[in-house]
């Protein structure tokens, strides 16, 4: 997914005027790369890279809840169905872990839009 998408952008931004400039002023083509696309290209790259991390810590959360995990191994999606046995008199055993899970997915995503907002804004001023 993220190699479809850098090639689209890659091949989208190297046709774009201010590439032409670049190589009118004389600039190197690995210069060109490194300066012009590269930064532009970067963006949308690290959006879906960011969600796809999410997709998977939310899946093997999902696996490990449904019993399919590595049954050795402490995950969130086990320690919330191991709390299920208890939820009446213990709930904060799966709500918890509960919790963990989405404060982790949603920081894994507000982080690399905050990357992809950080290129932006250094892109603008520069």
């Amino acid at each position: 997914g993220p190699a479809r998408v850098a090639r689209a952008e890659v091949l989208s931004i190297r046709e774009r005027d201010f590439v032409a400039g670049a190589r009118v002023v004389g600039m190197h083509p690995l210069e060109v790369a490194l300066r012009e696309v590269l930064p532009n290209a970067l963006p949308p790259v690290l959006a879906l890279s960011s969600v796809i991390v999410a997709a998977a810590i939310l899946t093997e959360a999902a696996l490990s809840f449904l019993g399919l995990g590595d049954p050795n191994r402490v995950t969130w999606g086990g320690m919330i169905a191991e709390g299920r046995a208890v939820l009446r008199t213990a709930p904060f055993l799966s709500i918890i872990p509960g919790v963990a899970l989405v404060l982790t997915v949603l920081g894994v995503y507000l982080a690399g839009e905050s990357v992809v907002e950080t290129t932006a804004v250094r892109r603008s001023l520069s």
